[in-house]
């Protein structure tokens, strides 16, 4: 049970960090003289890590709602 918390507190974390890092980017090219993100590579490569996170972290949000859809919405409890 504290496992699933777990897992389920950082897949929505990832997907609020992938959209942070996102959003940084977008930031960066608007006002380049901030600095947000320094090099072409880095943001080649934070972009990609911010879209396979945010992906992957959807999908394991969707299996997570599917799966809970299926066994009748919360597990069923013992008093």
């Amino acid at each position: 049970m504290k496992r699933d918390f777990i897992w389920r507190f950082l897949t929505h974390a990832t997907i609020l960090l992938a959209g942070l890092f996102l959003t940084l980017l977008v930031l960066d090219q608007y006002n380049p003289s901030m600095d947000f993100v320094t090099s072409d590579v880095s943001k080649l490569f934070l972009l990609g890590f911010a879209l396979c996170a945010l992906i992957s972290s959807i999908i394991a949000a969707v299996k997570q709602f599917r799966e809970r859809r299926r066994n009748g919405g919360e597990k069923n409890r013992e008093n």
